[in-house]
């Protein structure tokens, strides 16, 4: 199926612009190709061009002096001005569209991976960051991606980039990214592929969608996609379809809702009491259960984890991955807001949430009060009691990015960030003093 995909674009690209052309930069530009496979097409055409210009410019002569500032800078100028006169040659340019169009639609259902068959050369566990930036831009979409690949770098703060570590991260980055997703998140990240397929189908194939899901780190609704599919013989999945797939994954997977306790009736004739204080029944929390071993780690407890924090930062540090996201608007999804609160009984508080909370860690309120919360003790002591009755680690760390990190601003890779994660994850643990 994914090789008949592939026909089906690549054909549908050469009926307009057929083989035994050369196309420039302004062709490929104003056309109708699919945005994704025109910006690969562009890259390629702009990297190959530069290559081409230096192997032109290589000649020395020694009348000319190399090291010349103001001769290299009429060098690199010349390299771009010829970049501006580039085009595909017509014995390349099957060639070039068959390779942008598998390469894109692989990014698009399997982004990892195939930024990992891209970027590292088989015969290398390494790249230069430079080269490692370079070619994740042939890829426009999942700018979620590209942005992380930047703030990896960053925390790196290494030349060279090992192929491990820059997979384990990005696909870490891609399912957290996506671990709350809803239908409507869904499909809007699955548009891009819907776009580029659909040139000649009325869907997406059940294969590739399936795939899709199973690389995001959701089997389940991989498997209930391809139990629906084989059940109706259907080979692709249309957007509305897989909308309605997922509304009623969701729907089956919502607690369901318990009717309200009808409060008893007062007895006839009660019999007579002593006067004293009434009684008051409460329910104490039920004691959080230990995480579990196959809860994703934050990507910020990743960092901790591999030793690559730095120092505390400040006014003059780069801005934190979270605010990248927020400023280049990636956010469209907005996770359901936790209405934990509640749960904490009126009769009976508590005792001590900070100290429930924090553990061996209580004597590091004040500097979490300040660095954390900017010295708001209320908005501190409202996350402590939502954080107090949260039934376990992964509602723990949702309350901690959406009411601690985006609000206040913090660098999640900063110490006290850190430190204030696992104090609270340590709970969960069976690791408090």
């Amino acid at each position: 199926m994914r090789e008949q995909i592939l026909q089906s674009i690549e054909s549908r690209i050469l009926t307009t612009f057929p083989a035994g052309e050369s196309y420039s930069r302004a062709n490929i530009s104003e056309s109708n190709i699919p945005k994704s496979i025109k910006h690969f097409l562009l890259n390629a055409l702009q990297r190959r061009s530069e290559l081409e210009a230096s192997e032109l410019l290589k000649v020395r002569s020694e009348w000319f002096d190399a090291d010349n500032l103001e001769y290299q800078k009429v060098l690199r100028q010349a390299v771009l001005t010829l970049g501006k006169a580039s085009c595909f040659p017509s014995p390349e340019w099957p060639k070039a569209v068959r390779q942008a169009v598998e390469h894109v639609v692989d990014y698009l259902v399997s982004p990892i991976e195939t930024l990992s068959r891209f970027v590292f050369a088989s015969d290398s566990d390494s790249i230069s960051s430079a080269d490692l930036q370079r070619k994740v831009g042939y890829f426009v979409d999942y700018g979620y991606l590209t942005l992380g690949v930047d703030a990896f770098i960053e925390r790196k703060k290494s030349q060279r980039i090992n192929k491990d570590d820059f997979r384990s991260a990005l696909s870490h980055l891609d399912h957290q990214f996506n671990a709350q997703n809803d239908t409507k998140a869904w499909v809007k990240l699955l548009e891009p592929l819907v776009q580029v397929v659909g040139m000649a189908t009325p869907g997406i194939p059940v294969q590739m969608a399936a795939q899709f899901f199973i690389d995001k780190g959701k089997p389940s609704i991989s498997k209930e996609l391809e139990l629906a599919a084989r059940s109706k013989q259907a080979s692709f999945v249309s957007p509305s379809s897989l909308a309605a797939l997922l509304d009623s994954i969701a729907l089956a997977a919502a607690p369901p809702k318990s009717a309200p306790a009808a409060a008893p009736a007062p007895p006839i004739s009660p019999p007579p009491r002593p006067s004293g204080p009434a009684e008051t029944v409460t329910t104490k929390a039920t004691p959080a259960e230990a995480a579990q071993p196959d809860t994703p780690l934050p990507l910020w407890k990743k960092f901790q984890k591999a030793g690559n924090l730095p120092a505390e930062s400040d006014s003059s540090a780069p801005e934190p991955l979270w605010k990248t996201y927020s400023r280049q608007n990636e956010e469209a999804k907005v996770l359901n807001q936790l209405q934990v609160d509640q749960a904490i009984p009126v009769s009976r508080p508590l005792p001590d949430p900070v100290g429930l909370v924090l553990g061996a860690s209580i004597n590091r309120k004040a500097d979490f009060v300040r660095k954390l919360f900017n010295n708001d003790e209320s908005a501190f002591d409202e996350v402590i009691r939502a954080l107090a009755v949260a039934p376990d680690w992964s509602t723990a760390s949702e309350i901690i990015a959406q009411r601690v990190f985006r609000p206040f601003k913090v660098d999640i890779y900063s110490p006290v960030a850190v430190e204030f994660t696992n104090a609270v994850e340590s709970r969960y643990a069976g690791l408090q003093a």
